[in-house]
């Protein structure tokens, strides 16, 4: 429902960029970034908990941000770094409308149950995020939240 509330009114039906770009933007927008409480370790929450409170950590909003997403019927992967991790939305045509893309979008063809998708990182941290924000150049792992499977990405840039 919430998913769906989000993307009607903003989105023809169809139009899995138009709704990933919204959906982000609510994420990043709405959810207040909270860090885990000093000394308590890294605390997961639940989607609904993160929604609920509008605020979370990165794997929070990670969190969210995926399971809003996949509620519409759209592909998410899960990017993960030494430090951060983020959600890629994966669609099945590359985006050509601008309005969607941050302006030096990444995207990376990956192939998704023996089909073709364009894959672009989130930043759900970051209020003028849209999509393909350039992630990490260290993702040390990517993986599907729902099958997880693992996949293999060649990443530029040197890792410390």
């Amino acid at each position: 429902k919430v998913a769906n509330h989000l993307v009607r009114k903003r989105c023809t039906q169809g139009d899995k960029a138009c709704e990933a770009f919204h959906i982000t933007r609510f994420v990043a927008e709405e959810i207040r970034y909270q860090p885990d409480g000093r000394g308590q370790g890294d605390y997961i929450r639940p989607w609904q908990q993160t929604y609920d409170s509008r605020s979370g950590d990165c794997e929070d909003q990670a969190i969210l941000l995926a399971s809003l997403l996949e509620s519409v019927g759209t592909k998410t992967l899960m990017f993960f770094t030494k430090d951060h991790v983020h959600p890629g939305v994966c669609l099945k045509e590359r985006i050509t409308d601008e309005r969607y893309l941050d302006e030096s979008a990444t995207y990376w063809p990956i192939s998704v149950s023996g089909q073709e998708m364009f894959c672009y990182p989130l930043e759900p941290t970051i209020q003028t995020s849209k999509l393909g924000h350039p992630p990490d150049p260290c993702i040390q792992a990517v993986y599907d939240p729902v099958s997880e499977a693992r996949y293999n990405l060649v990443m530029d840039g040197e890792c410390t």
